[in-house]
């Protein structure tokens, strides 16, 4: 799938025009998404960091 959708600005530098805009974000979440699959570690996210830093801080 990720050969027929246009790449996003990340990978290519540039904002794809604005009717494929949409398709260039759906190729970096599917990227996101390969990388993922084959990663080693997931690391934790980012948001449960946040919160539990928030939540430290309230205590």
């Amino acid at each position: 799938m990720l050969e027929v959708l246009p790449l996003s600005a990340r990978y290519t530098g540039f904002d794809p025009v604005k009717a494929a805009a949409p398709a260039a974000s759906y190729f970096e979440a599917l990227e996101n998404l390969r990388r993922l699959a084959l990663a080693e570690q997931v690391p934790a996210p980012k948001q449960l960091e946040l919160v539990l830093a928030e939540l430290a801080g309230a205590s």
